[in-house]
């Protein structure tokens, strides 16, 4: 493990090595054991901000005591299930895309259609929130981005189904992101079987690939603006 690793969200550049994050975690373990557990990272963050900690060690004393000792036996009595312990406390994944081409995905109107699809919905749901749960916990500002691809079907009169982007009802950063299949003639309007979808997979991946850059990269712009207003009220 090196200081690069967690330099990214965690470290200032006071720190510019290794022995100089051991030597600041040595200095830091002392002050959060000193204060109430539950008190915010935001009342002591401009302390660890000076000797080098960013954010992303948890959003109060006794969850941020936890993690400086967490890391340091990582550094310096390293055992088989400690690096578990420390990756399981950094939330290592914000973007999924769940991949859905066949039938009809939608929160309305499609029961009793062919190759309905709409049993993730909960999954998406519960995934959300622990993944809310876990970033909160860190004390971090990041926004989770969970998409679920499926076929853009323009001809499902009555439903979404041709609805390019659909959130998700219950959640607050998970969307349907749907995508035509095509063919020679253009746009495949009509449902197809799940044992013929895959006659479109080729091209289909490639358009999916490009939507999904599109989105994200939307994504990281509006996330920008958001840690900018945010940053100005703190």
């Amino acid at each position: 493990m090196s200081a690069t690793t967690l330099k990214a969200t965690m470290l200032n550049e006071r720190i510019k090595s290794l022995n100089a994050l051991q030597n600041v975690l040595r200095k830091a373990e002392d002050y959060p054991s000193a204060i109430a557990p539950e008190t915010p990272y935001l009342e002591f963050e401009h302390k660890l901000r000076e000797i080098g900690l960013e954010r992303g060690w948890g959003n109060n004393a006794e969850r941020v005591s936890e993690m400086i000792h967490h890391v340091l036996d990582l550094l310096e009595a390293p055992e088989p299930r400690t690096p578990e312990t420390f990756l399981g406390r950094i939330p290592m994944v914000c973007n999924v895309v769940i991949m859905s081409p066949q039938g009809y995905f939608a929160q309305d109107n499609v029961l009793g259609y062919p190759d309905t699809v709409v049993y993730i919905l909960d999954q998406v749901r519960a995934l959300e929130s622990e993944m809310l749960l876990r970033i909160n916990h860190q004390g971090l500002y990041i926004i989770p981005r969970i998409l679920i691809v499926t076929r853009f079907l323009p001809d499902a009169v009555g439903t979404t189904c041709g609805v390019r982007l659909e959130k998700v009802y219950g959640t607050e950063h998970s969307y349907i992101l749907r995508v035509p299949s095509q063919s020679e003639k253009g746009i495949v309007r009509k449902w197809i079987s799940r044992f013929e979808v895959w006659l479109y997979l080729d091209t289909y991946a490639e358009d999916v690939a490009n939507e999904l850059s599109i989105e994200f990269h939307r994504f990281v712009i509006t996330f920008i603006c958001f840690r900018h207003i945010h940053s100005c009220y703190l």
